[in-house]
């Protein structure tokens, strides 16, 4: 195995054993990156603030990671991918960027994104586009498409991004690397350019999710009471997510559920969330607290720009329309109510499992020059629905949600398996991915 394949785990044992410095370590990162040629990753790179700090310590031990274009880094540029805000460098760094940084983490660059966190594929007008490492041919996914691509790429062990309906989770997914989005408020979110403050979660983007337990630690900045992981966990399998799904994605997810279950997984039918709700809230409460969310980001940080000067430069016509379907009060409070409803059935629909499982996406990666619709089993639908549409009812519930690789379709497109955990059970969680992780094989398969 070569540097730029290790996990993040892999590399800090590594560095700890003296194998290679921190500084040699960066250097096969960037000679990797040479190789691969260009995937449009980076909004902005930074190798040489990472190798002016090469002699740090800490329990990341001067790891290079990666951080997604909405996550302040103080004296780097944090565009959102969106003209306005090309030249905006916040002084101060993030809470979550502030945590790692004092464990150790050196910042190799800013990543690509779709334009202000509004859309799933990660295309972009205005800034790059990332392309996914898998098939160049096709997008990374989004909002967090940099982060997913450069850690599936091999340019950086792990990374940050940011989830409101399945930002992190998605492209993590059709990049084919592990992806968590944590409890509603695990993680600090001063200094991230929020679009839903009662919805967005920073997340984590890594290679295996013994890596994700190992950032976790880091960033919820304190000691959590251990539960013991049940010996034979029982996961809910609900028949809304598993229906509809891409023929491939069907049978690779479905050859994982049976791995799970030749594992010891005790699977449980159910009927699942209404997902016509599901989707209506996702989107309606995201669209309504955007111009404040935005607002108070750019008062914080010291710009003089406010919300309605960003969305006049916004360069991406998906996302320009997406911006212009406001929603008023009375919906936004009913999405609200809404919301708090579905929460109430999810505590007593599923207090009986330990988590519920579904296919992270019911499609693999989109191809690059996707607009606002795709084709599903033969019927044009919506891109955006549809990439959401088993993401959205964690970030609804405020649940912690991790994707796991699951395997490959037939044209080498990768596949996530989703576990939706407790509430601020999230280290159960990350301990239950880490033992199905090790019973899916997520190298190609031959279709029957």
């Amino acid at each position: 195995m070569t540097p730029a394949s290790w996990s993040l785990t892999t590399a800090l044992r590594a560095l700890r054993a003296g194998l290679l410095s921190p500084a040699e370590y960066l250097t096969d990162l960037l000679a990797h990156e040479r190789s691969v040629g260009p995937l449009g990753v980076y909004t902005t790179r930074t190798p040489e603030r990472a190798a002016a700090r090469g002699g740090a310590t800490g329990p990341l031990r001067g790891i290079p990671l990666v951080v997604k274009d909405n996550i302040d880094v103080g004296g780097v540029p944090t565009t959102a991918a969106t003209p306005l805000l090309r030249d905006h460098v916040p002084r101060a760094d993030s809470a979550a960027w502030g945590r790692l940084a004092a464990a150790g983490a050196l910042l190799l660059g800013k990543t690509a994104m779709h334009e202000l966190a509004y859309g799933v594929t990660g295309a972009c007008t205005g800034a790059p586009t990332a392309l996914n490492p898998a098939d160049p041919r096709r997008l990374a996914g989004g909002s967090s498409s940099g982060t997913a691509a450069a850690v599936a790429a091999g340019l950086a062990p792990a990374g940050l991004g940011t989830d409101t309906g399945g930002s992190v989770r998605i492209p993590a997914a059709v990049c084919g690397i592990a992806g968590f989005r944590p409890t509603t408020g695990r993680y600090p979110h001063r200094g991230v350019l929020r679009i839903s403050p009662t919805r967005d979660a920073v997340g984590l983007l890594a290679r295996a999710p013994e890596d994700l337990l190992l950032l976790d630690a880091v960033l919820r900045g304190g000691a959590e009471p251990d539960r013991p992981a049940p010996r034979a966990p029982r996961l809910a399998v609900p028949e809304r997510g598993w229906s509809g799904l891409d023929a491939e994605v069907d049978r690779v997810a479905t050859a994982a559920l049976a791995a799970l279950e030749r594992g010891g997984c005790a699977l449980v039918g159910t009927r699942g969330w209404d997902a016509d709700l599901v989707l209506d809230v996702a989107t309606a409460v995201p669209s309504a607290e955007t111009p404040a969310a935005v607002d108070a980001y750019l008062a914080a940080t010291g710009s003089t720009a406010r919300y309605e000067d960003v969305v006049a430069a916004v360069a991406s016509p998906d996302v320009r329309r997406a911006l212009d379907r406001r929603v008023g009060p009375g919906r936004y409070r009913a999405a609200l109510r809404a919301q708090r409803a579905l929460r109430s059935w999810d505590r007593v629909s599923r207090r009986d499992v330990t988590a519920t499982v579904t296919p992270t996406t019911v499609l693999p990666a989109p191809p690059v020059g996707t607009g606002d619709h795709v084709v599903l089993r033969g019927e044009v639908v919506t891109t955006f629905h549809t990439y959401i549409r088993n993401t959205a009812p964690a970030a609804v519930l405020g649940l912690p949600s991790v994707t796991i690789p699951a395997g490959v379709t037939a044209d080498g497109l990768p596949v996530g398996l989703q576990l939706d955990g407790h509430p601020h059970a999230d280290t159960a969680l990350l301990r239950l991915a880490v033992r199905c992780s090790r019973l899916l094989d997520p190298r190609p398969t031959t279709p029957p």
